[in-house]
């Protein structure tokens, strides 16, 4: 049954045509959010019940997807992706102001107005998450900035932040001036209570237009951590007597040998299940050929450092 909705009845086609759409993205190590749209609208999302309608914003998909980005999303439009610290940006938190999300456990910090650095998990899930979040504010965004493409609209929205003024009466006269109903306002100070005004300001100047540029590691298996990590162990092992240190190089040579095993042994299982496969496909002599070759590699790489 599974296979007859996939197959024939294509119910993921169009997750699958979005995700292809990503991948060439990560690939090509940049993305842009604006070129994704007709992909993700075909999806026509569950959590998103209204994105093909022109009008009527969907409050509940748009604070979902507010809630896991970053808190200067309404003004921000490059997003730096890095799967690991850069060295000479190793402690980014001494240096720029960090960009939390509510809802998400992502390491954002505010490099420069319109820039920000994310530090997100290997792997597909966490950026497709941050896109797909993206995706929801643009389309919800747009309405909005339909809503207030009036000059003087904008005009009275910026009147009011210069103001200073924070009386709830003042804001109240405001948003009877706007174009939303009574339930929008209470959608729109649920996503953004403390400063609605301001929000729908920096959406109505915000061009809508956001960029990943992904930047990945070059060492392969994830190597390079490690070998962080053990020699800052070794850094702090050096001032203990010299009975402690044999104790820590014993200590830090076996994880490391550890850790190579362990990412050698990978590969080579995933081999095995290649052959394994050729063997099932009727290709045998190519199945045996595989492995034999990597069971003599495997044995060379498994031995003892």
């Amino acid at each position: 049954m599974s296979n007859i909705l996939r197959d024939k009845q294509g119910i993921f086609s169009a997750f699958d045509r979005f995700k292809a759409e990503v991948m060439q993205g990560l690939a090509r190590e940049k993305i842009e959010i604006i070129d994704l749209i007709p992909f993700y609208k075909a999806m026509e999302p569950a959590l998103h019940s209204k994105v093909l309608d022109t009008e009527i914003i969907d409050f509940n998909a748009l604070d979902y997807a507010v809630k896991r980005l970053p808190c200067n999303v309404t003004e921000n439009f490059i997003y730096v992706l890095i799967d690991e610290l850069y060295e000479h940006f190793s402690e980014p938190w001494k240096l720029f102001s960090p960009v939390p999300a509510e809802a998400r456990r992502r390491r954002g910090w505010k490099m420069l107005p319109g820039q920000t650095m994310m530090l997100y998990r290997p792997g597909i899930t966490d950026v497709l998450d941050l896109i797909t979040c993206l995706c929801v504010l643009t389309v919800e965004a747009e309405k909005i900035r339909r809503r207030l493409s009036d000059y003087k609209l904008i005009l009275m929205l910026k009147s009011y932040l210069n103001s200073e003024t924070d009386s709830s009466r003042e804001e109240k006269k405001l948003f009877n001036y706007l174009p939303f109903d009574k339930n929008e306002i209470e959608g729109l100070k649920i996503i953004w209570p403390e400063n609605t005004a301001e929000q729908l300001f920096k959406i109505t100047t915000h061009s809508g237009i956001f960029s990943l540029i992904i930047k990945k590691q070059v060492d392969l298996y994830n190597t390079r951590r490690s070998e962080m990590w053990l020699s800052q162990i070794g850094d702090a092992a050096k001032n203990l007597p010299d009975t402690v240190q044999l104790i820590f190089l014993i200590i830090s040579k076996f994880i490391l040998s550890a850790v190579i095993h362990i990412q050698f042994l990978t590969v080579l299982i995933l081999s095995f299940l290649k052959a394994l496969m050729q063997l099932l496909t009727g290709d045998r002599n190519q199945g045996i050929l595989h492995l034999m070759r990597n069971g003599t590699t495997g044995m060379t790489l498994c031995m003892p450092l």
